[in-house]
């Protein structure tokens, strides 16, 4: 009987201790899942950030692009504009010349 209880109690504590190993490994490994976890988030609001200056970066470039574009098309009117006022004030001189001479000789 001794012996049973002997046994008995050699295996309570085997299986206290297996339980307190087991609960050492669970913690340690909680631990490191709640550190890849960390790292994890850590990562992913990185990549959003990053990917958050990406998209304003090509968007100021497709803004200054545009603004390029805008300013180009407005030299080339301003140009256009710019040969019809030359040709149309010397068409009207050179009218009011006509006039002049045809009314007052020359």
């Amino acid at each position: 009987m001794k012996e049973a209880l002997e046994r008995i109690r050699v295996a309570e504590e085997k299986n206290e201790s297996a339980k307190k190993s087991q609960e050492a490994d669970l913690a340690q490994l909680r631990t490191e899942k709640e550190h890849a976890l960390a790292s994890l988030v850590e990562d992913l609001r990185t990549k959003r950030g990053q990917l958050h200056a990406d998209e304003e970066q090509k968007l100021q470039q497709a803004l200054a692009d545009e603004k390029n574009s805008l300013v180009q098309e407005a030299q080339a009117e301003r140009q256009s504009f710019q040969a019809l006022y030359e040709e149309r004030h010397e068409t009207l001189v050179n009218e009011i010349i006509e006039r002049v001479t045809s009314t007052y000789g020359s």
